[in-house]
């Protein structure tokens, strides 16, 4: 596989290889193919791995464009009305949670739009911890409809307008369509099946295979060029922390030094159960033995966006071996 191919921030990367390694196992699994069920256990786990990877990828492009803006920016995004997703999904596809709690009585997606953009907004504004995880409650399928937004739009005097595409940060009319199917994608439904345990989501897993999810990887890098966002894919260093100061602001010991950022531009990926207490993944260099983490950093203009770290657990499933890791 190709570098190109790949999530370049680091959580990303990760379970999208550890996808890549339950594909190699599925196509393996001899006794799986010949059986007449329509999708095996493997390929349904490598299925989610890779739609993990796609989500992680999502949420961190989302997070790194929305912390750029001004709050005049993202009041505009806040305060309008974006009909960019009527034609592509119903009002009974989720973007929140929150979605579930509230009535959305309207038969277009733009309620559902503003209930997003609002939890975004107050996910990324309040050291309140139960703010914070405002950011949870959005979906993968929300996550995606916000890129699609700020990809789409810009703020200019108070109001939204559309890019001209592509010189203004956007993606081209066909990149555009290609992430409405995504949308599509992501908004599909399990469909009732006698063939247990997988055969529910038989269509879901067809639909993201590993081609298709290759194809998905390579749009979202393409959103990173076209907005100027730079990531470095593997960063180490025997110096690197992360600790917690007040208000919701955390201390980063990276490439360049200390950083303050807030809890959300720190994404971080685990196994799960794993504990926190384990830190992150770190390596043994050959040449000296000492022993590095490895992160991902997230830049533009200068700027320090985010970073992404991996659990030791997902790191070993995943194969990510510092800097000579095959990719």
């Amino acid at each position: 596989m190709k570098m190109s191919t790949l999530p370049k921030r680091r959580p990303a990367r990760a379970w999208y290889r550890v996808g890549s390694r339950l594909q190699a196992l599925s196509e393996l699994d001899t006794e799986n193919a010949s059986n007449a069920a329509p999708v095996g256990t493997l390929a349904c786990l490598a299925a989610g791995s890779r739609l993990a990877a796609i989500k992680t990828n999502l949420r961190a492009q989302t997070l790194e464009m929305w912390s750029v803006l001004d709050d005049a920016a993202s009041g505009v995004y806040l305060n309008a009305k974006l009909d960019v997703l009527d034609s592509l999904l119903d009002s009974t596809c989720l973007l929140t949670r929150a979605q579930q709690q509230i009535q959305v009585s309207t038969e277009s997606m733009q309620d559902a739009l503003t209930i997003a953009f609002a939890e975004l907004h107050r996910g990324t504004t309040s050291v309140a911890q139960g703010h914070v995880r405002a950011l949870d409650n959005i979906t993968m399928l929300g996550w995606a409809a916000i890129v699609r937004c700020l990809v789409t739009y810009h703020p200019h005097n108070a109001t939204l307008v559309r890019k001209v595409q592509p010189s203004e940060g956007g993606l081209t009319n066909s990149e555009l369509q290609d992430f409405d199917d995504v949308l599509r994608g992501l908004a599909m439904t399990a469909e009732s099946s006698h063939d247990l345990p997988w055969g529910d989501l038989a269509d879901l897993v067809v639909k993201w295979d590993a081609s298709y999810s290759q194809s998905v990887v390579t749009l979202l890098n393409r959103i990173d060029e076209s907005t100027a966002i730079v990531i470095q894919p593997h960063c180490e260093s025997h110096r690197f922390f992360i600790g917690r100061i007040t208000d919701g602001m955390q201390e980063v010991f990276s490439s360049d030094g200390a950083r303050h950022l807030h809890a959300w531009q720190i994404a971080v990926a685990g196994a799960e159960g794993e504990d926190p207490k384990r830190g992150f993944e770190r390596h043994m260099t050959p040449n000296d033995n000492s022993i590095h983490s490895s992160w991902s950093e997230t830049w533009k203009n200068g700027r320090l966006l985010s970073i992404g770290v991996v659990r030791p657990g997902l790191a070993i499933l995943a194969g990510l071996t510092g800097a000579s890791e095959l990719l």
